[in-house]
């Protein structure tokens, strides 16, 4: 009984082992022949070929009852013997025998290290038109049939070159499965996955780098007609959804589309991501609390000659936007706008409208409206008004400020170049006031500080009015009005005047300290150097021309001052009356107490070639004499200073002075002739005296002493 037993059970044992014996020896045998069947039967169906540059590994029992193959250094190349595949690793799971009845079913299909290089070239010819149609030499149908249940790519990467358009697309597959099934050159899919862009340039605009992904999609491809269709689709930025669906027809002479990009729930920060980067500017890092919403159709032909139809509506409705470098959100914020590329989809035709955009900024509202046209040569069209607090806006300012600025319906319209160019100024319309109310901000190395102001701009006219503003040591009030305001602008900015700028100004001041101005019109290095006069720029450094100033200007400067300080020269009750025309420039009166006692001034400003020469009377009574030559550096000469002499003087002087196109003093052109009386003086250390006291030992030579001294002093060529 146990042999029958034991015969019964050795059959069975044999009968369950033959298979797999036999699947070893298939394994082992015949992998070879297995894949040599699969690369010349592939080889055959496209026009390339495929390379493995490892021997295959065949198994009938891992998945059994599948099969799986492994091919290692996979290559598909082109026609034209260029890379189109090449992966390090491809794995495939399929039914043996379906091999037998010619069917391509293959339940998956993993691929490692896959690189997919794609591309188009300047004659519209594709390298991924690579499988063929019509009969092979045996009459048979080459027609090729594909099912892929799921295929994953891992650790891989994707490019696309199109040389014609141009475009150039490249990013990095992480994990991303499809599902397959073709017929000839008509393919279904179905791909989710991620991806991180790495390149994404349309034109010479590069977009979206470094910007990870994920893709869901569903469509056909019918590669005969060059004919993509997307059924349904979803891509996600920065847990954004993005809905895409229509279709894509590519010839070689032209490329159709109608495609839908749909976004219901779209935070300010993921589009800004799809924004190209050399456009972000502020941009980055803004993002928003509450929902984005727009629509997105581009319908038409692409080619050298023709661009589709874009138009975008989107909203933003009841939001906060937020920026790291905003100190507070802005609330309430309301977007509504559109954009179009027009009737003859180009640039020149293309519409930017945001009729509504509104805020709130902290307690105060923002109300602005935007258009701009022509995007070849934008056309804004600008409005705005509300409230700005400077500390608000420090971060995007780059400098921390205080206080308010009201802005009263401003409008620019006009051409962005015009803008951009100073010289082109004049053609913008602007219209509209700024009040400030406590602003500080800083001016070069100093601050600015303005109580109370408003500056109004009405096209080429502006005005300052109620102006109360302390810079430095100074303090200043002033109204002022203008006319052909950017006209001139533009000539001094281009450094080319010629345009004529009508002033009328009213400025006081209770203390006014030349040096603590000059970072209004100078940078921090030339500020620091020119608070001295003597100081000169060093080799190379640029100066400030400001010639242009007195070339250009017509009208009345009234000027009152509690204290003047201008370097070393010092004065009290300064009031000054200068009547302004082009290249002359009049003092009917200026006067003030200096040095003790009262100077009195008028005459002319006129720019002579690149010199600004100054002639006129000056009278002085009382003065200090040792105190005036102080002031005044002791005329620019060193033969007798200003500690040599002691007095009252009273003047009448005839002077011509003579600055470069940096208002720096020209001492060797200066030429002074003071008719002088001095009483109570003395004559003290004067080198020549010493040297005479010294020589006939006469101690009292060196301190003279004089009761009244009248004397003509002419100062020229540095000389006395």
């Amino acid at each position: 009984m146990r042999k029958p037993v034991k015969i019964g059970l050795w059959a069975i044992g044999l009968l369950l082992g033959l298979p797999v014996l036999a699947s070893l020896i298939v394994s082992i045998f015949f992998q070879h022949q297995v894949q040599e069947a699969i690369v010349s039967e592939l080889n055959k169906r496209i026009e390339g070929r495929l390379e493995l540059s490892q021997q295959a590994r065949l198994s009938l029992l891992r998945h059994f009852p599948d099969a799986a193959l492994e091919l290692r250094g996979a290559v598909l190349y082109t026609q034209a013997d260029d890379t189109l595949l090449s992966a390090q690793r491809i794995a495939l799971r399929f039914k043996p025998f379906d091999l037998l009845k010619g069917k391509y079913r293959v339940k998956r299909i993993d691929l490692d290290r896959a690189n997919l290089y794609l591309a188009v070239d300047e004659k519209g010819t594709r390298n991924f038109d690579i499988f063929k149609s019509g009969e092979d030499s045996d009459g048979d149908a080459t027609i090729m049939e594909l099912d892929v249940e799921t295929a994953r790519f891992r650790n891989s990467s994707f490019s696309y070159v199109d040389a014609g358009y141009p475009m150039h697309i490249a990013a990095s597959i992480n994990d991303i499965t499809l599902r397959l099934n073709m017929k000839g050159h008509l393919a279904r899919l179905a791909l989710t996955g991620g991806v991180e862009w790495e390149r994404f340039d349309i034109g010479d605009v590069a977009y979206a780098s470094r910007l990870p992904m994920l893709l869901q999609l569903k469509g056909t491809l019918e590669q005969s007609k060059g004919h993509y269709s997307v059924e349904e689709g979803r891509l996600t930025v920065r847990g954004d959804v993005y809905a895409l669906s229509g279709w894509v027809t590519d010839s070689k002479s032209a490329t159709e589309m109608d495609l839908r990009v749909d976004g219901s729930q779209i935070s300010l920060e993921s589009l800004v991501a799809l924004i190209p980067e050399a456009y972000r500017g502020n941009l980055d890092g803004l993002d928003s609390r509450g929902s984005i919403t727009f629509i997105t159709t581009i319908k038409g032909k692409s080619s050298a000659k023709e661009a589709p139809q874009v138009d975008v509506a989107f909203a933003l409705q009841d939001a906060t936007l937020i920026h790291p470098k905003l100190k507070e959100p802005i609330r309430e914020v309301t977007i509504k706008g559109s954009f179009t590329n027009g009737n003859y989809q180009r640039l020149s035709t293309a519409v930017l409208d945001v009729p509504v955009l509104k805020g709130r900024f902290g307690p105060d509202p923002l109300d602005a409206r935007l258009t701009l046209t022509n995007l070849s040569d934008p056309t804004i069209d600008l409005s705005a008004s509300g409230s700005i607090a400077l500390e608000r806006i420090a971060g995007l300012m780059g400098f921390e400020g205080k206080g308010t600025i009201d802005m009263g319906h401003l409008s620019v319209k006009g051409k962005v170049a015009d803008m951009a160019a100073a010289r082109n100024f004049y053609r913008m319309e602007a219209l509209g006031n700024l009040a400030f109310t406590g602003v500080e901000m800083p001016v070069g190395a100093t601050t600015m500080s303005i109580k109370n102001g408003k500056a109004e701009l009405l096209r080429n006219s502006f005005s300052i009015s109620g102006l109360d503003a302390q810079v430095g040591k100074s303090d200043i009030r002033a109204d002022i009005s203008s006319d052909n305001f950017l006209t001139w602008l533009a000539g001094i900015w281009e450094q080319k005047p010629g345009n004529v700028l009508n002033v009328n100004a009213t400025l006081t001041s209770a203390n006014l300290d030349i040096a603590s101005l000059e970072p209004l019109w100078m940078d921090d290095a030339t500020s620091d150097k020119s608070s001295t006069p003597e100081a000169t720029p060093s080799k190379g450094e640029a100066k400030v021309d400001y010639l242009p100033w007195f070339k250009g200007l017509r009208g009345t400067v009234n000027l009152t001052v509690g204290h003047l300080t201008a370097y070393s020269f010092e004065a009290n009750q300064v009031k000054a009356v200068v009547r302004l025309s082009p290249y002359i420039n009049r003092i009917e009166t200026l006067e003030g107490h200096t040095a003790r006692g009262v100077l009195k001034a008028n005459g002319l400003l006129r720019v002579v070639g690149d010199q600004l020469h100054m002639e006129g009377k000056v009278d002085g009574s009382g003065l200090d004499i040792g105190e005036l030559f102080t002031g005044f550096r002791n005329f620019g000469q060193d033969f007798i200073v200003a500690h040599n002499l002691k007095g009252r003087v009273r003047v009448d002087t005839r002077c011509f002075m003579a600055f470069n196109k940096s208002l720096e003093l020209l001492y060797d052109k200066l030429d002074v002739q003071a008719n002088m009386e001095i009483t109570e003086g003395e004559l003290v250390r004067f080198e020549p005296m010493n040297d005479l006291a010294d020589y006939v030992k006469v101690k009292e030579l060196e301190q003279i002493r004089f009761s009244t001294l009248r004397n003509t002093i002419h100062i020229r060529n540095n000389e006395v």
